[in-house]
């Protein structure tokens, strides 16, 4: 969903934490560029499980349609700044080929994000999806910190959960691994401290 460039869109909105950008089942008129704050697209399942599909960063574009429709409900989990873009002004590409270039590349990399996530659901334990998932964090809204990465976690332990389809209570046993060997540390629930950026890549890769 990654998308870089100067935004020129003189339309944003400043949302508080909680505010639900569109519903699973909406029509998409709109796509949603954010310039701050985190969002979360979370889809309920047939059997009325839920599965957190992704998170949305500044930078991020999020809302693509699938036939016309949203497939998934997107939600602030922190206060931010979100542009809307009606789709219908997309259409046209004779107008600001800046955002048109934007809008492409986030759809490009929404497949290849969505992709690696399902195939890592499928494939790797429950330490390679943690320990990927923190690697994930350290480059999207990692901050250095005298050679270690502090990384804020914007959601909560269940959200994650969802995302990696695990249990709360295995997300709380790998992260206990971590600090065990001294990969990560805790100042509290919400601030990772990454002391061993190199192995957390190594186990998201399953050495």
């Amino acid at each position: 969903m990654r998308a870089c460039g100067h935004i020129t869109d003189t339309y944003a909105r400043s949302l508080k934490s909680g505010h639900t950008l569109f519903h699973q089942g909406d029509t998409a008129d709109q796509l949603y560029e954010v310039v701050r704050g985190v969002v979360r697209l979370e889809r309920v399942l047939l059997n009325g499980r839920r599965q957190v599909m992704s998170f949305g960063y500044a930078g991020d574009i999020v809302g693509f349609p699938h036939d016309g429709l949203h497939n998934s409900t997107c939600m602030m989990i922190t206060p931010g700044i979100v542009i809307s873009h009606r789709v219908d002004a997309l259409e046209n590409t004779s107008s600001d080929s800046d955002l048109h270039q934007r809008v492409f590349e986030a759809a490009l990399a929404e497949i290849g994000v969505l992709h690696d996530h399902f195939q890592a659901l499928g494939c790797c334990s429950a330490m390679e999806r943690v320990a990927g998932f923190l690697s994930q964090l350290v480059d999207r809204i990692g901050v250095d910190a005298h050679g270690q990465t502090v990384v804020h976690l914007p959601m909560c332990r269940s959200d994650i959960a969802d995302y990696l389809g695990l249990s709360t209570e295995t997300i709380s046993r790998m992260v206990s691994q971590l600090r065990a060997m001294h990969v990560i540390s805790l100042t509290d629930v919400q601030t990772v401290i990454v002391q061993n950026a190199t192995k957390l890549s190594m186990l998201a890769e399953g050495e």
